[in-house]
């Protein structure tokens, strides 16, 4: 995408779907001159719709703006005159389908996924909720996630510059698990896990570019990590027209033909990719210029890597030689890259809620000191499953809100100087004070505990990205009670909470443990974030009686530091002429969860 940086001028903030909170403290820190209300979600009949201006329409929505026309007319003046926008929105994936429009939703989200068509075609429906039990529940979210596309599209068709989507809850998250295929290649079990973050950065069949930067809060697993990331650093749109005509000439191989013919398809795929190859060496596709001798290096450890029983480059397949081609298109370091936010860096955020648990713990918990956080076995950190994956995100989640617990109480207690590090001298950092759990996924709503290792404590703190049904969870805290833990407390990220039979969040607050004869409550207290709108609804929805062991936390400090950021990197590449805006957070994290 071109850019012209004395077009750009404003700094707009669209508000989809979003908690209470978060939209009020959007509005008080950028006022209503810069935050709108939106719509990205669905009609009645499941149709996706974006909506710039709802004017009070959307019950549930935080904000009641009633703009007048002159206020419109404004606001797509200034977008059509290049604002850089900040969409904030997230999915929920709450939310069930009817049966009379669920064979058309799923066949319409999933149009390019042969193998649920099929399953469509030759099941009935009660056989295919059975099956699919998951894309019942993904079905919202699936409409507003793709709604948010179009939204995307139809603001940079009206002119919008830059657009970054800040999505406390991304959609798809828990489906991007990784799967080895019977021809060996990697696929997942969703289609939109690998292919939504993709959709956002594509470009509109009229040429107009999708999402610049993604920033998103506290993602499912690594997979998830690289397939955004992925997404964002790349430009995607430029890398899919550098391919079709490459791809137009290998339909054509593939099809009935004499050798001429085919001899003719075959040397102009090679003329068009090593085109390719000697375009990205130069930096003509916007990358920084790579000697030829690197590309040369590139090309053979790609095609040793991707096919390591060939015997190098030239005992290659068209198509595999092709492949290692679009590899390099797709190389982090030499391959193409987002014109806007060319370094990862810039392109996409990874906000950890770590942070946030560990403050809260500290609030909670820090007056017991730091010497007994520290002394074994009163306090434990860990996830409801990792005794198999220890190098997981989940693990690593838990481990980062422990390290962050003693990094709070070292600095009160020592200052500055506090050194994590050296504290933990002489412990193994990566299990000290951490409980595992091996759990097996009976189906997309079921597990079950199949072994445990590391310390239970007396208190235990679970740690965990998602609670849909609240089952993994429970299974866990069962797990820990079994092995002694007297207090059970556990930390949600995105609280989903959804069940067939009964409210997920009640089922887990009342769930009780029956110990020696006294029945006590599985759970002393659940902390939840508001990065699921619906989640504070769930919440008020409780009994009384319930209410009072339910912490909640709200992102917002977060959300404004990341709207904070994205402001502030626009005006440095001079995509705005208004001033800075200072914001200080809240709090600043003391340690940063990566993804690796």
């Amino acid at each position: 995408m071109a850019l012209d940086p004395s077009k750009y001028s404003d700094h707009i903030i669209i508000l989809g779907r979003v908690s209470d909170d978060i939209a009020q403290a959007a509005l008080r820190e950028y006022g209503a001159e810069n935050v709108i209300q939106s719509r990205f979600g669905t009609y009645p009949n499941g149709e996706a719709n974006f909506e710039l201006f709802v004017d009070g329409k959307l019950d549930d929505h935080p904000l009641e703006q009633h703009f007048s026309d002159d206020e419109k007319a404004e606001f797509e003046s200034r977008i059509s005159n290049g604002a850089y926008i900040t969409i904030i929105h997230s999915m929920s994936g709450a939310g069930h389908v009817d049966r009379v429009n669920f064979q058309k939703k799923v066949r319409k989200i999933f149009a390019n996924a042969a193998n649920i068509i099929r399953l469509i075609s030759n099941s009935d429906i009660d056989a295919l909720r059975k099956a699919l039990p998951r894309v019942l529940r993904m079905s919202n979210a699936t409409s507003r996630a793709y709604s948010l596309k179009s939204g995307i599209w139809k603001l940079k068709q009206d002119g919008a510059g830059v657009i970054s989507v800040i999505a406390p809850k991304w959609a798809f998250d828990r489906q991007d698990r990784r799967f080895r295929s019977k021809d060996g290649r990697d696929q997942y079990n969703s289609v939109t896990a690998g292919e939504f973050p993709d959709e956002l950065r594509l470009a509109h069949p009229n040429g107009e570019a999708g999402a610049d930067r993604f920033t998103v809060f506290d993602v499912h697993s690594n997979d998830s990590y690289n397939l955004i990331r992925k997404a964002a650093t790349l430009d995607l749109p430029k890398i899919r027209a550098l391919q079709q005509p490459i791809a137009r000439l290998i339909t054509k191989l593939k099809r009935p033909g004499d050798e001429q013919t085919r001899a003719s398809l075959l040397q102009q795929i090679t003329l068009q990719s090593n085109r390719l190859l000697k375009d990205i060496s130069i930096g003509r596709h916007g990358n920084v210029p790579v000697a030829q001798d690197q590309l040369d290096a590139l090309r053979i450890q790609i095609a040793e890597e991707k096919y390591p029983d060939r015997d190098g480059w030239d005992d290659l397949s068209i198509e595999e030689h092709v492949s290692v081609v679009y590899s390099i298109m797709e190389h982090p370091e030499y391959g193409i890259k987002n014109d806007v936010f060319p370094d990862a860096e810039d392109a996409f955020e990874h906000v950890a809620l770590s942070g946030l648990f560990a403050r809260d713990i500290v609030k909670r918990f820090g007056k017991e000191g730091l010497e007994t956080f520290l002394s074994t076995p009163k306090f434990s950190f860990g996830s409801p499953d990792g005794l198999n994956k220890l190098e997981d995100v989940a693990v690593a989640r838990a481990r980062d809100t422990r390290d962050q617990v003693y990094t709070y109480l070292g600095r009160q207690k020592y200052g500055d100087a506090f050194d994590l590090d050296k504290l933990l001298e002489g412990h193994d950092q990566k299990t000290f004070n951490m409980f595992f759990v091996e759990k097996q996924r009976m189906s997309p709503d079921q597990t079950q505990v199949l072994s445990s290792g590391g310390i239970a404590g007396e208190i235990a703190f679970v740690i965990d990205d998602i609670a849909a049904s609240g089952g993994t969870q429970i299974n866990a805290a069962i797990d820990l009670k079994n092995r002694g833990t007297k207090q059970v407390h556990a930390y949600v990220c995105h609280a989903e909470l959804i069940d067939d039979d009964e409210a997920a969040l009640e089922k887990m607050l009342s769930k009780q443990y029956d110990d020696n004869g006294r029945h006590e409550y599985l759970f002393d207290s659940i902390t939840i974030t508001d990065t699921v709108p619906s989640a504070r609804e769930k919440y008020e929805a409780l009994p009384e009686n319930l209410k009072k062991r339910v912490n909640f936390i709200s992102v917002k400090d977060e959300v404004l530091r990341a709207i904070a950021h994205d402001h502030e990197r626009a005006a440095e590449l001079g995509y705005l002429h208004t001033q800075k805006r200072q914001f200080q957070p809240t709090y600043t994290a003391d340690v940063k969860f990566n993804c690796t």
